[in-house]
């Protein structure tokens, strides 16, 4: 069959796989997720299911037409992007930047759709205003404030490490709160490239620097308030500080880079930070025992004075906070408020391996089959590092068992994006490598070109359907907070029993209230609803009009406090 007849009808198949798609949301649901729920819902399931019987044929017929018409230039761009320059990786830096940008202001409108950013937000409050700690308000008073993630015993704070809230502490100071997570989207695409030029070669650094850039997991995620954005960033320096190090071990700031990222990482996640650098910085510390690697004497001692910076730092605020050194937020959490307890065991571990792994399978590059090409990486030794970090990371979240919130992608991950994305890009080029040598030039043509059909079939399946309902969800999230402010509340206390969006579709993650401001300064304070006797209680001590929170019909209404 001559070629362009064929690339035709695999093209018109294609077609025909992609209405299907589409015609399937009618039975599944409209795709419709539920938000705030770690089963996957109907809707969910279907968009998966959908995925892999429409989308992943429709790629793969789009491949075959690229690869029969376009054989030698395939080729051609194949070679040539061994030759990428490094402009091109900052090129892809702002188009991931703009990504997420984009989705911040689109989508998300600036809403937090997780408990979690309302939590930051709220510590970050008060690191601008000089402190660790707030005090809260007398202790008859203090269940209205109680709240998911916040310690309130007296002093009131998060009970997240303090590294992430002081990041956007400062962003808000520079006026740049807003584009702190999609800076961090190209941030993480610069290193990416970086890793993969020195790990891999240019190819493969400029393929998995544009694999992160299209990804829609960086989009969605770092278009967040999620300390994941921030601490992709701090490991993917500790990443890249491993690898010059073991190159060349006599650059000093190598060392400096990494001593100072590792701390950095663990101020902001230290549940990530801890496997990710161990996996990197245990082989460095046996080849030194064994004398296989040879620094200068102030290399290593640097990177331990920056690892020994940091611990003292988080020992500080530790007993600042906490009241003990080796007393985390988590640990004063637990012992002061009513927190979900999930089993531990071997099959909870193997349910949050196997579901983080079907997440990431889907969401790492919106494509039906992400992880496919990641087994057949290039068994470099750095490579290898790269894959044992990965590795690391997955096991210890399947041991601790709690399943990841996944609305914007499995966000325990998040930090592997990088790493995954050059393995990927690893593996492909394996493959187009194999099939050249082969003789086989239309099927390696398919494998050059399936990246980019991949790309730009998540981009007009996979991107639209997130998008929808994530918008849905940030906008029931928001509906209380621009009800108030459509109604022209001020100096008013609103009382909440439950949030529109625990009720109505696609929910959220975001299951309670804003924090308020610590002063209680705000010109809406939301406060949760203990009955009318006590919630009066809080009307006269702090001389506000009360109200009650309620759903009437979809809509939100404020009702007075009866006197």
């Amino acid at each position: 069959m001559p070629d362009r007849r064929f690339a035709l009808l695999a093209v018109a198949g294609a077609a025909l796989f992609l209405l299907a798609f589409r015609a399937s949301a009618v039975w599944g649901d409209d795709f419709v997720p539920s938000y705030g729920s770690f089963p996957l819902s109907r809707g969910e399931l279907s968009f998966r299911l959908s995925q892999l019987l429409y989308v992943l044929p429709a790629a793969l017929l789009l491949a075959l037409a690229a690869g029969a018409v376009a054989t030698e230039r395939a080729v051609r761009v194949f070679d040539a992007l061994d030759r990428a320059p490094a402009r091109a990786a900052w090129a892809l830096a702002a188009l991931a930047t703009l990504a997420a940008g984009a989705v911040r202001v689109l989508v998300l409108r600036g809403v937090e759709v997780t408990d979690d950013e309302n939590a930051y937000r709220f510590q970050a409050w008060i690191l601008e205003h000089g402190a660790l700690t707030a005090s809260s308000v007398a202790a008859e008073l203090r269940p209205f404030f109680d709240n998911q993630f916040i310690i309130n015993d007296g002093r009131w704070y998060a009970s997240y490490f303090i590294g992430h809230p002081a990041l956007l502490a400062l962003a808000r100071q520079l006026s740049v709160e807003e584009a702190l997570g999609p800076l961090c989207a190209g941030a993480c695409t610069l290193l990416t490239f970086a890793i993969g030029r020195l790990a891999f070669g240019p190819r493969v650094g400029i393929v998995g620097a544009a694999l992160v850039a299209l990804s829609p997991f960086t989009a969605f995620l770092f278009a967040t308030r999620l300390s994941q954005t921030t601490s992709a960033v701090a490991l993917g320096v500790v990443a890249l500080a491993a690898l010059r190090v073991d190159e060349q071990p006599a650059r000093i700031r190598s060392w400096a880079a990494l001593g100072l990222a590792t701390s950095c990482a663990m101020f902001i996640r230290p549940q990530t930070a801890l496997p990710f650098a161990a996996a990197l910085l245990a082989p460095l510390a046996w080849r030194l025992v064994r004398r296989a690697l040879r620094p200068p004497a102030w290399g290593p001692l640097v990177a331990v004075a920056g690892l020994a910076l940091g611990a003292a730092g988080m020992l500080a605020v530790n007993w600042a906070q906490n009241g003990g050194a080796l007393i985390t937020g988590y640990q004063v959490l637990a012992r002061t408020a009513p927190h979900p307890v999930f089993p531990t065991g071997v099959v909870p571990s193997l349910m949050q391996l196997t579901d983080g792994g079907a997440h990431l399978m889907f969401w790492l590059f919106g494509w039906p089959v992400s992880l496919a090409f990641v087994p057949f990486f290039e068994r470099r030794p750095a490579a290898v590092r790269l894959a044992a970090v990965c590795g690391v990371v997955v096991a210890f979240y399947a041991l601790t068992a709690v399943p990841t919130v996944a609305p914007v992608g499995p966000a325990y991950y998040a930090e592997l994006l990088p790493a995954l994305a050059l393995l990927t890009a690893s593996g492909w080029q394996r493959g187009v490598q194999a099939l050249v040598g082969l003789a086989r030039p239309r099927g390696a043509a398919a494998l050059i070109a399936s990246p980019a059909v991949l790309a730009l079939l998540a981009l007009v399946t996979f991107v639209p359907a997130h998008a929808w309902w994530l918008s849905r969800s940030a906008d029931l999230t928001a509906l209380p907070y621009r009800a108030a402010d459509a109604a022209g509340l001020s100096h008013a206390l609103v009382f909440v029993d439950e949030l529109p969006n625990r009720t109505l579709p696609p929910h959220s993650w975001a299951y309670y209230r804003r924090n308020p401001a610590p002063d209680l300064s705000d010109p809406v304070v939301w406060a949760n609803d203990l009955g009318d006797e006590r919630n009066r209680e809080l009307v006269r001590a702090l001389g506000r009009a009360g109200f009650r929170l309620a759903l009437v019909d979809g809509a939100v209404r404020f009702v007075p406090l009866p006197p």
